[in-house]
């Protein structure tokens, strides 16, 4: 009980203050029905008129919020299962290498392969022109070593006691440049060779063979160089094994004989590496998938949390709403002499004795004024001398239903007397 009436005063409390009517509906909401019931019950009426008119208002606020944040992680959660299945399609949809649907991993694998093979540019290989030089100029004096930012700054391009040498590696075969005397050249066919590179792997991931690939580039690259007025660039060819025992680097400056060696030695380990690349992009394609899925499966799974919360928290607040709405109800005169939510149609209170102990008919005449019916102890009396006074109002008149409406009231009353003074002759 002293619990019960602290309650009741922090709810007055709260209708002095505004700013708290929403801590007082969220703990309502929170609280079981029956705690829920006996607080609204202690409740003034004018507080329960304005929790009515709050809860409504927020109630309001819920539904355009909760709408916006629903579509709005649906259309998350609908974003990355489209990513998921564009990936998923993506994946179905490759055939092999050389196929039209497939030329972007082709493209990754040919990438890989030339640079994993000898390195980007295979800076740290033994140069076939190095060693012919050495052996040309074993008596000549060294130049002197470049810094080694100046040399570090061109990738590909390594220094030597007698110059420059430029280089690019690409499916365990080595294609490199004679040595050259100053930087610039050394640079100018680099980057010769960089454009051979491209082509070669352009074509070879196409499907092309590997000799067709490698002596279109050569042919392209000399024609272009030709063609812009440039000196041809003396290269060599060198196949690294670096898997064989013993001799693992065959070195030559024929194409042909190059093709022939790289044909016997590294072809099949390059088939080799190219399917374990194709494996692991495929790999790593379903593992990618499979991220997107899982994320567009928390997506759609918090979507549906938020849903079903909205859902419940709307549920409370409607049997709040309920609650506050009967609260209401039965603190007015109505409820608490007759027991009803509202009075029909055609009826009002009235005061006999005590303060609306009374009910009566409320009879309208056709120059729109009222006449109060007799006064009446139940509900269901009222309502039959309401009908019988419209009958007679709309078979004889104004006049006739007045005078039915007088002869009544006196029958009640004088009704009303008799009992009264039957009441008091039996004490």
């Amino acid at each position: 009980k002293t619990s019960g009436c602290a309650s009741d005063k922090a709810d007055a409390g709260h209708a002095s203050d505004s700013g708290s009517l929403r801590a007082l509906l969220l703990q309502l909401v929170k609280s079981p029905r029956t705690e829920v019931t006996a607080r609204l019950r202690g409740m003034p009426e004018p507080l329960l008129a304005q929790l009515a008119v709050e809860l409504e208002a927020s109630m309001e606020e819920e539904d355009s919020v909760g709408s916006a944040t629903t579509s709005r992680d649906r259309r998350g959660s609908d974003d990355v299962g489209a990513k998921a299945a564009r990936v998923s399609g993506e994946s179905s949809g490759s055939s092999g290498i050389g196929s039209s649907s497939d030329e972007e991993e082709t493209e990754q694998i040919s990438l890989a392969l030339c640079n994993e093979a000898l390195g980007a540019d295979s800076d740290d290989c033994d140069a076939f022109g190095e060693s012919r030089q050495n052996e040309a100029q074993t008596d000549a004096t060294p130049a002197q070593p470049a810094s080694k930012s100046q040399v570090s700054r061109v990738r590909g391009v390594r220094k030597t006691h007698a110059g420059y040498i430029a280089s690019v590696g690409m499916e365990y075969l080595e294609i490199g440049s004679f040595c050259v005397k100053t930087l610039d050249d050394a640079i100018d066919c680099h980057i010769s060779l960089v454009q051979l590179k491209q082509l070669f792997t352009s074509r070879f991931g196409d499907g092309i063979s590997f000799r067709s690939a490698l002596t279109e580039a050569m042919h392209t690259m000399r024609s272009q160089r030709r063609a812009s007025g440039f000196s041809p660039v003396e290269v060599y060819f060198c196949v690294r094994c670096l898997w064989m025992e013993g001799k693992n680097q065959m070195r030559t400056k024929e194409l042909e004989k190059d093709i022939s060696l790289w044909e016997i030695h590294a072809s099949s380990r390059s088939e080799s590496r190219r399917e374990t690349l194709r494996e692991r992009l495929e790999t790593r394609r379903k593992a990618e998938e499979d991220k997107l899925r899982r994320k567009a499966e928390a997506e759609r799974r918090r979507a549906d949390r938020c849903v079903r919360r909205a859902a419940d928290k709307r549920r409370r607040a409607e049997r709040l709403r309920a609650l506050i709405s009967g609260a209401l109800q039965k603190k007015s005169p109505v409820w608490q002499t007759w027991k009803v939510a509202e009075l029909p149609a055609g009826l009002q209170l009235a005061t006999l004795r005590l303060e609306h102990d009374c009910v009566c008919s409320i009879l309208t005449l056709h120059d729109g004024s009222v006449r109060p019916g007799p006064l009446r102890k139940s509900i269901r009396e009222a309502e039959t001398d309401l009908e019988h006074l419209r009958a007679v109002q709309r078979s004889r008149g104004d006049d006739a239903a007045c005078a039915e409406l007088e002869a009544r009231d006196v029958q009640a009353m004088t009704a009303f007397f008799a009992s009264r003074l039957h009441q008091g002759s039996h004490r």
